[in-house]
């Protein structure tokens, strides 16, 4: 990290922070010693008896085997995870049986798929691993589905797979000395999957020898005791702080009677309820400018409260229920009804209570039913598909009811979310329910909420931004995350503006990045038109990201303007500049991966772009001077991040211009017809 990012990073502690953080630091050194002492000499067998006395998971009756789709692919994922594959990310992995849990599991899987970790290193230089993907591997979701297994067949073979890989990780981690113990809420995500995977097996774990049981329960206390220690300070909490509340109001919960555990109900109880109030704004959209962080945030939330509740125990306030129903609102609303997503800000693919979903939709479609389920929902505002997770949740019955009770009919129009700064606007189809695509026109306008507002670590560079989906396909998207540190130059690349729909002013960003999770300042942007006009949707917003110019330069303020006709099939984007210098502009359009792009042979403006059989037509302003860019290095220009540690190339469109004063610039797309 440069100096400049240790800067602005202690800037944003405040000093009462900074001395906490150095007192945590040196604590650490002698705190294992004590803590495991105190285990050993507080903790027994006895500790884990009201995990054992009431199942977490609402699952079919013990040994009843698989009857739905979801719960073959438990069985078929818990199968792969006997023989060492698993998928992270929704990447496929063959790893040893217990896997090194020290080493980066992308640099061992021997099946990953050509677009992850081990074909960027061959092809694109990669600097180096990223310590997520250990810790995604150490988050043990993987164990939950072996649980769930269990109670689908009985059969002991899984419930011993559970215990085995738990001592094997209890052996590669002794308490404190690893890199699996220097992060909280990766802490307080295993030891979810932990307490998930014990109840499963509540039958054979019982019968285990004392020693064996005393074992596993030091282990859960270690992880309580590590929780309530460590959790995170508010320049960095947010829904770190989230899932480490979470984690320790369900331990204090589920071992009634450990010592502490009231303590950290209580504490797992005020925290989590507050971030719940902090993190989800008013309109349901998310403080920290990232859609994926929004549907995580709110799958801890539901799903803690109902594991707890199993224990006597309900977590959520009036509050955090009236916000969770607020964020599904929004999520569907960003995820066209279930239908279709293009994410914004970043994304780690984090999940729970098990495994990810390989397809990315999958994730929101589940999530989108979480919060139906726990919010009671009548009629639904999504296209409901089952899910495994939702089902072992809330109970089977309880997803037949909702498969059941219909959706509602979603009209056509405009719909704003002025506190998280987003604007959708999305055409039919009626009742979303029986439509498999999404609507013939999605588009998304992206001018508002910046990010968390301390280091806004999560947002992108992207004011003015949009996304377009037509008849349910993607055309114009957000390019996604790629990876935390596995590469610096495409963290950079995918969070920048130039990655994004809309414009660059002389090569810099919107705003400036300080480290990996760090930007120097927030960019100011505000919508001034938002109105519907008949079969006419008009947006007009702009931001202040370059007011100040480049090094302290006469700067400029960029106003765009999009006026969406549904009859006409036609988007009109006006991106006017404000200036009294010159500056050259760079205009961005970021393509799915399946769409061709070519030039129109009777007209060299303008570009058809198909997707699947479905094409548009775009036509820029003649003053631009238009290339195309695909999977280029130098500069990185045409990448897509279909998940966390994924990247392939895709059509980006760069039109590039220079201006001396005030200009206006109008782009033009058309599809149908």
């Amino acid at each position: 990290m440069e100096l400049s990012a240790y800067y602005y990073r202690i800037r944003a502690m405040g000093l009462a922070e900074l001395a906490g953080r150095t007192a945590r630091k040196i604590s650490g050194i002698w705190q294992p010693y004590f803590l495991e002492r105190e285990a050993a000499g507080r903790i027994s067998a006895c500790h884990l008896r009201s995990l054992l006395e009431t199942p977490l998971l609402a699952g079919p009756e013990p040994g009843a085997g698989a009857k739905t789709a979801g719960e073959e692919q438990v069985l078929e994922r818990a199968g792969q995870a006997l023989e060492g594959r698993i998928v992270l990310y929704g990447i496929p992995l063959t790893l040893a049986f217990p896997p090194d849990w020290l080493a980066n599991p992308f640099e061992n899987g021997s099946d990953a798929t050509s677009d992850s970790l081990p074909a960027w290193r061959e092809s694109y230089g990669l600097s180096g691993p990223d310590i997520r993907s250990i810790w995604e591997l150490n988050r043990l979701q993987f164990l939950v589905d072996l649980g769930r297994a269990f109670v689908l067949t009985g059969e002991i073979k899984y419930a011993g797979a559970v215990i085995g890989l738990l001592e094997s990780w209890q052996a590669a981690n002794p308490f404190g000395r690893t890199i699996n113990w220097t992060n909280a809420l990766e802490a307080g995500l295993r030891s979810i999957s932990i307490l998930l995977a014990l109840s499963c097996i509540r039958e054979p774990l019982a019968k285990e020898p004392e020693a064996r049981r005393a074992g596993l329960a030091r282990l859960l206390y270690l992880h309580g005791r590590y929780l309530e220690s460590r959790l995170s300070y508010p320049s960095s909490g947010f829904n770190h702080l989230a899932g480490e509340a979470a984690a320790l109001a369900l331990l204090g919960s589920s071992l009634d009677g450990m010592p502490g555990a009231e303590r950290w109900s209580r504490t797992g109880e005020r925290l989590l309820n507050d971030g719940l109030s902090l993190l989800i704004l008013e309109d349901g959209g998310p403080l920290e400018g990232a859609l994926h962080y929004q549907a995580f945030v709110c799958r801890l939330a539901v799903t803690t409260d109902v594991l707890c509740g199993r224990k006597g125990r309900m977590l959520l306030g009036e509050e955090a229920r009236r916000k969770l129903e607020a964020a599904y609102r929004f999520l569907c609303a960003a995820a066209d009804r279930g239908l279709a997503v293009s994410e914004f800000g970043d994304s780690d693919r984090a999940f729970l209570p098990g495994p990810a979903p390989v397809a990315l939709l999958e994730s929101y479609r589940g999530t989108l039913n979480l919060l139906a389920l726990y919010c009671g929902v009548r009629p639904l505002l999504h296209s409901y598909q089952p899910d495994a997770e939702s089902a072992w949740l809330f109970g089977f019955s309880e997803a037949e009811k909702l498969a059941a009770s219909g959706a509602a009919e979603i009209p056509p129009g405009l719909e704003r979310f002025d506190a998280s700064g987003h604007y959708i606007v999305r055409s039919g189809p009626g009742l979303i329910s029986e439509g498999k695509a999404g609507a013939p026109v999605f588009l998304r306008f992206e001018c508002g909420h910046w990010g968390d507002g301390r280091i806004w670590a999560h947002a992108h560079a992207d004011r003015l931004s949009f996304s377009l989906f037509i008849d349910g396909l993607p055309f114009f998207i957000d390019p996604g995350t790629g990876a935390y540190l596995a590469d610096r130059r495409f963290r950079e690349f995918f969070r920048s503006t130039a990655a994004h729909n809309t414009v660059t002013v002389d090569n810099h960003s919107q705003a400036m990045p300080r480290g990996c999770f760090i930007w120097s300042k927030p960019v100011g942007s505000s919508i001034t038109v938002c109105e519907e006009q008949g079969s006419r949707v008009i947006l007009e917003g702009f931001h202040t990201g370059y007011a100040k110019g480049a090094r302290g330069g006469k700067g400029l303020i960029h106003r765009r303007r999009l006026t969406l006709s549904r009859q006409e099939h036609r988007l009109e984007i006006e991106d006017i500049f404000e200036t009294k210098t010159a500056h050259r502009l760079s205009l961005t359009f970021m393509l799915h991966p399946d769409c061709t792009v070519r030039a129109s042979e009777d007209n060299k403006g303008v570009l058809n772009i198909t997707n699947a059989g479905t094409g548009l037509r775009l036509t820029p302003d003649s003053r631009c001077r238009i290339s195309l860019h695909e999977g280029d290095s130098e500069p990185l220009l045409g990448w897509y991040s279909p998940g966390f540690m994924r990247i392939v190339p895709c059509p980006q469109i760069v039109g590039q211009f220079g201006i001396e004063g005030d200009c206006k610039l109008l782009t033009i797309i058309e599809w149908g017809g």
